[in-house]
């Protein structure tokens, strides 16, 4: 018998009333009784010779099995020891009509003693022993005939990777490989009584599962090392490490998800032909004990497996379908255990051919069918070799399928022997190893018939698919948010908006995606405009609390395109009202998106050949102009500037509204829009553009800034960021200041927001920048700001004072605490090193500027001990030439000078003083003044005496 006629499944199997899966005849063999079953029960009576030894020594002496063998054994609990007990009466002898049989707790270091009964279950210890054997012998043991053979798996090799092309039956998991093939040499002993095949079992399965790595090994010093596995039925490429390096490596790809991998399966249900790739996003849990183990998918969120699922994400395409069958591509984005086949069943109701684990139990038509899943593609990127040198072309590796598959495929889907990709590439391949993936007209006449109708077909039967799947508590909850759009029911929007939206996430999509928005559509009537706004909070989930893929932006930027078209170009003002959270997280979401993807576009060495291709020929999409062509656009269909211009100096402001600007929503949005050009423009570099903005909003509590709290703080935040980059640091202070006494007094209320989070960071960042503000130039600062900046960034501002040492602490704060920077312009495709990092491109701006002033520090807390002192004396102390410290004293006069705001526009203001402590340079002797700005020590007390009642009122209560 051959070993390429085992593979090829044409090895003779039992009548189907005999034949069982490896699963069933584990436990045939477990629940066999021990007269008539396979296994045999071999009983050993311990005698003097033997007393006080160790178990596992014992049995070793009786069978002649390696201790390891016989241990575990043990541990399987196929081993029982009944010890002799006596009663002793006080003399030595001691009657046998005392004798009792105790059944022990087995343990491999247990002793056994006099008179002691083991038992062991095996079916044949010579064969054991044999198998045993087989298993140790090194690759000189091969003939030439069987490393040929397990070398013919081989597809791909180079220095450092490894893939075979794994047959059907062959298991990668190790110790449960050598559980299958015991029970499978067993099974065929006894119902063949073919020792012949037993032999070529031993010598051809053992060395390909247990020994195929030695064969593999060629010259290397040790054999290659398996970095992911394929269940024991799936057929296709399988990468190993030639080295241990290599082999770390791929582990890590693995593991970050970062190797595409392509499947190919047949799975027993009808599902017409469609090419575009879909997902299933559904969490799954293990239950069971091998070889029993089941995974399930997990939908209902109140359900005690859901917090121990885990996420599990799956892209599949249907090429071809029939009836009863379909052809489908899959693209697992997760590695969970079965997590295919799974998916397959429960979500899609279509098992995989031969796939007896997880089919319908009604439908056991296809028992004896091999599994038709098949690893046909890998695709390794951005390998490091050896060396430390990255390949830039991508190892791509396909795998041949198995002669079944192209036989069941000829015979269910299509009748052709040449291949063409869908994604454009041919292989080159021997007739009877072509793919499923076929042109126009190579499908069966079903599929051929709903060409016209499959996508719509396709989307009805997932669409009915996830309803079922979706809460009642979900769906009464979109019908309702529904019905209040229609309405303009801006009250309860609110509250559906801040609240009910945030808490169902929470209780069912925290590790998943919403419904996507074509599955809601039945129960919203196929309302546009809602399904619009449900999709821009769907995307905005993905942002916040998974992780976009490139099609998950390129969607949300198309569903910003049309909400926007909605607004901006329907025949007059549209009649939709939303609340002004709502609003403001709609812009401040669209910018947020578009500064996301401008980080991502720029990051070339991690992106793939296809999503390179992808952002070369949509370079539109999240292109700078047309984000601040929408802003610019929302702010003139309003008219908001001219509604500011009349607040500030009076008129008419129904006129000067207009049709539009009279509605809230388009005041908001407009208004809303002035606040994203701040930011954008911030964003982009150009801080006076960005102040510029604000030229008709004034910074105080009446402001419509002020009636959003995220809004308001990111008001702030980038007119103080502004303000301190263009060295204007009194005014960044100041701005800094105010909102952070803001956020301190309203704090108890921000921890009932789902915005609690990011409003603390933003607070963290802002204390950041004051702390580089203040140690550019020293402030008097409110006594609570102080406090609670010294107490988070006390030491690095100390650091900051020590000149040339504080240099690193400036740039950590800075990279800290600024925006995320984008380019107006995108990478450069052709030459990725090109590339210059927006974000640490303006650090280093700014520390240009700090190493102008990094010794200011210094010489102010010289210059604060004296009224007059020398240029020599004062040189000396600092240990630098006279000439140097003259031009560092005028550079310190210089910069204590700054434009300050005290009235009109933000980009106005007065040049003065900032600091309290001046000076004059007359010749050689320097003349020093310094202004001491008096302590509010009425305000220090009241806050000590509110300390010490609040402490006295404890004290009380406790007694």
């Amino acid at each position: 018998m051959s070993f390429s006629r085992y593979f090829s499944q044409n090895l003779p199997l039992p009548s189907k009333k005999r034949m069982f899966s490896t699963a069933s005849m584990s436990q045939m063999f477990v629940t066999r009784s021990i007269n008539g079953g396979y296994f045999k029960t071999h009983e050993f009576v311990v005698n003097e010779e033997h007393n006080d030894m160790r178990l596992d020594k014992f049995l070793h002496l009786k069978t002649g099995l390696p201790i390891s063998v016989l241990q575990k054994k043990i541990r399987k609990n196929e081993v029982k020891w009944r010890e002799k007990s006596r009663e002793s009466s006080g003399s030595d002898e001691t009657s046998t009509d005392n004798e009792v049989q105790q059944t022990r707790g087995v343990n491999r270091s247990s002793k056994v003693g006099v008179g002691d009964v083991v038992t062991v279950r095996s079916p044949d210890f010579v064969l054991e022993r044999k198998l045993v054997r087989s298993t140790k012998r090194d690759i000189q043991s091969f003939s030439q005939e069987e490393i040929a053979r397990i070398r013919s798996m081989i597809i791909y090799q180079d220095e450092e990777i490894m893939v075979i092309n794994k047959p059907p039956r062959l298991s990668t998991q190790g110790k449960v490989a050598l559980k299958h093939l015991n029970m499978l040499m067993v099974y065929y002993a006894v119902f063949y009584n073919d020792h012949t095949l037993v032999n070529f079992l031993l010598q051809t399965l053992i060395a390909l599962m247990q020994r195929v790595r030695v064969a593999l090994q060629y010259d290397y010093p040790d054999p290659p090392r398996l970095v992911h596995r394929l269940d024991k039925n799936t057929t296709g490429a399988l990468l190993l490490g030639r080295t241990r390096s290599a082999a770390g490596q791929l582990s890590s790809m693995f593991r970050e998800s970062s190797v595409e991998k392509m499947y190919t399966a047949v799975v027993t249900r009808f599902l017409p032909r469609d090419m575009t790739r879909r997902r299933i996003n559904i969490p799954i849990v293990y239950g069971g004990k091998p070889p029993f183990e089941r995974v399930k998918v997990v939908t209902d969120k109140d359900s005690p497996l859901f917090a121990k699922s885990k996420t599990a994400t799956t892209d599949f395409q249907v090429l071809a379908g029939t009836n009863g069958y379909a052809l489908l591509r899959l693209f697992p984005r997760t590695g969970r255990k079965h997590q295919l086949r799974v998916h397959c069943s429960t979500i899609l109701e279509a098992p995989i051919l031969g796939d007896n684990k997880y089919r319908f139990l009604e439908s056991a038509s296809n028992e004896l069918e091999p599994m038709h899943l098949h690893l046909r593609r890998l695709v390794i990127r951005n390998w490091r070799t050896v060396s430390g040198k990255t390949l830039k072309n991508p190892i791509e590796v396909y795998a041949p399928f198995p002669s079944y598959f192209v036989n069941k495929v000829e015979e269910l889907f299509v009748a052709m022997a040449t291949y063409q990709d869908q994604d454009g590439f041919e292989d080159e391949l021997d007739p009877a190893d072509m793919d499923i993936i076929t042109n126009s007209g190579a499908y069966m006449g079903v599929d051929e018939e709903l060409d016209e109708e499959g996508q719509l077909q396709m989307q009805l039967l997932l669409q009915q698919q996830y309803a079922q799947e979706i809460p009642d508590v979900v769906k009464n909850f979109i019908m309702f948010f529904h019905r209040n759009i229609l309405e303009n029911n801006v009250y309860e929007l609110h509250g559906i908006y801040e609240n009910s939206f945030n808490r169902l996430t929470e209780k069912f999509y925290s590790k998943t995606t919403w419904p996507e928005a074509d599955f809601i559509a039945p129960l919203v009537n196929d309302d546009q405009v809602f399904l619009t706004l449900y999709r821009e909070l769907y995307y905005r989930h993905i942002y916040s609390k998974l992780s976009p893929t490139i099609e998950h932006r390129f969607h949300s930027y198309e569903n910003y395109c049309d909400l926007f078209n909605y607004i901006l170009n329907s025949d007059g003002p549209v009649g939709l009202e939303l609340p002004n959270q709502w609003l403001w997280d709609i812009i401040d979401e669209f910018i947020y998106q578009f500064q996301s993807f401008c980080n991502y576009r720029n990051r070339l060495k991690n992106k793939t050949d296809e999503e390179i291709a992808l952002l070369r020929e949509n370079l539109q999409v999240w292109s700078c102009y047309s984000v601040l062509n929408v802003l610019y656009s929302l702010i003139t269909k309003s008219k908001i500037t001219e509604q500011l211009l009349v607040t500030k100096h009076g008129g008419d402001m129904i006129e000067a509204a207009g049709e539009y600007g009279s509605r809230p929503l388009y005041k908001m949005l407009g208004y809303f829009s002035i606040i994203g050009l701040l930011r954008v423009h911030c964003l982009l570099g150009d801080y006076t553009l960005a102040l510029k903005m604000m030229d008709n909003i004034e910074l105080n509590k009446k402001a419509l800034f002020a009636r959003v709290t995220a809004c308001h703080v990111t008001t702030y935040y980038y007119v103080g960021f502004s303000y301190m980059m263009m060295r204007r640091y009194a005014d960044a202070i100041k701005a800094f200041s105010h909102i952070l006494v803001f956020i301190a007094r309203t704090k108890m209320y921000h921890t009932r927001s789902y915005q609690f989070d990011q409003i603390s960071k933003k607070g963290d960042q802002m204390y950041a920048l004051l702390a580089i503000c203040i140690a550019l130039c020293p402030t008097r600062l409110d006594e609570n700001i102080h406090t609670h900046m010294r107490e988070k960034y006390g030491e690095h501002l100390s650091k900051m004072q020590r000149g040339d040492e504080g240099l690193q602490t400036f740039e950590e704060l800075f990279l800290f605490a600024c925006p995320k920077f984008i380019s107006p312009i995108g990478p450069n495709f052709e030459d990725s090193s090109a590339l210059i990092e927006p974000h640490h491109h303006h650090a280093k701006i700014f520390l240009a500027e700090v190493r102008h002033q990094i010794l200011i520090p210094t010489l102010r807390s010289y210059l604060r001990l004296y009224t007059t002192m020398g240029i020599d004396k004062l040189a000396a102390f600092l240990e630098i030439p006279p000439d140097e410290l003259r031009t560092q004293l005028l550079i310190v006069k210089q910069k204590s000078r700054q434009q300050k705001w005290v009235s009109g526009t933000l980009l106005e203001g007065e040049y003065m003083t900032t600091s309290d402590l001046d000076f004059c340079l007359k010749q050689d002797m320097i003349h020093i003044a310094e202004s001491k700005v008096g302590r509010r020590y009425g305000d220090w007390y009241l806050r000590n005496i509110n300390k010490f009642q609040d402490i006295i009122a404890g004290m009380e209560l406790r007694n």
